[in-house]
């Protein structure tokens, strides 16, 4: 947020410490929580900086479009590993249940 105030360009290289947060918050805490942070990391931090505070000779899809890209890109992806780990959890936990039940229907068969 500094860097666009003093006018430079939001690089991913300058975003890079922003990026891997969001990830690794994306990936701890629930969907509602991955949206507000994106919305207010973006909607009021980047694009508001960049927009009053940026050079304004840049284009503007640079200023609002780019870094707004760069932030959303690790919490998506964020969220998608924390939701494809829950899917694997379950379908593991599943699997795991029906062995069990299946071992126990196999001892009432020998029992009876």
């Amino acid at each position: 947020m500094t860097a666009a105030g003093l006018g430079q360009l939001q690089t991913v290289l300058s975003l890079g410490p922003l990026m891997a947060a969001l990830y690794s918050f994306a990936l701890r805490t629930d969907r509602d929580g991955v949206r507000r942070c994106c919305a207010i990391g973006v909607a009021a931090l980047l694009m508001t900086t960049e927009l009053i505070a940026g050079p304004a000779d840049r284009p503007l899809d640079l200023k609002t479009v780019g870094p707004a890209a760069w932030v959303l890109l690790p919490t998506a992806l964020g969220s998608w590993v924390r939701l494809r780990r829950a899917y694997v959890d379950a379908v593991r936990a599943r699997a795991e249940h029906a062995e069990r039940t299946r071992d126990e229907e196999a001892r009432r068969r020998v029992a009876e």
